[in-house]
């Protein structure tokens, strides 16, 4: 466990005004959070988009835990640095690289996303919990994999009976 937990959040909250709104770009947080993660602090901020769907969801707020990028194994999702910020992606496959060092393949969860290779320097943490709505949701355990693997699989159902309704003929009215 971190030293202590520092948040990052779309909103503060200050001893007598209350919830502040605080607007953190995209490179802010990606070098606040580095400063922090790598200080041995847990960090918290709002999942901006929809990449970990269902398993996170845009909104959700994220708790993100320092990790060594030794120990980070497939299935894990991790904080990584990009150039435009930082994504929370789920590690496919650890691959050994030619100079030791491990390359993570990355991927969201979301159906047809891009698989992408992360160095160890860009690992920044990983993510442990996720809140919605005040309640903890699951990321990781076999109800989570289920759920990502049928994910897809109900997408693709509920597709086909939209289109065969679409191609069926009106029922005859007597």
């Amino acid at each position: 466990m971190g030293k202590r937990a520092m948040r990052v959040d779309k909103a503060s909250h200050h001893p007598v005004l209350g919830p502040l709104p605080v607007a953190v770009s995209g490179l802010l947080l990606r070098d606040l959070s580095a400063e922090l993660l790598g200080g041995g602090y847990e960090v918290r901020f709002r999942a901006p988009g929809q990449s970990m769907h269902p398993v996170i969801r845009e909104g959700d707020a994220l708790i993100v835990r320092p990790v060594s990028p030794e120990a980070v194994r497939k299935g894990d999702i991790i904080l990584y640095r990009w150039p435009q910020g930082v994504i929370a992606h789920r590690v496919v496959a650890v691959d050994k690289a030619d100079g030791g060092k491990n390359r993570l393949l990355t991927r969201g969860d979301a159906a047809g996303a891009p698989v992408e290779a992360v160095t160890p320097d860009q690992v920044l943490g990983k993510v442990v919990a996720a809140e919605r709505k005040g309640r903890r949701i699951a990321l990781y355990g076999i109800r989570v994999k289920v759920r990502r693997l049928l994910q897809p699989l109900a997408s693709r159902c509920k597709q086909w009976v939209l289109n065969l309704r679409k191609t069926s003929p009106e029922p005859l009215s007597m």
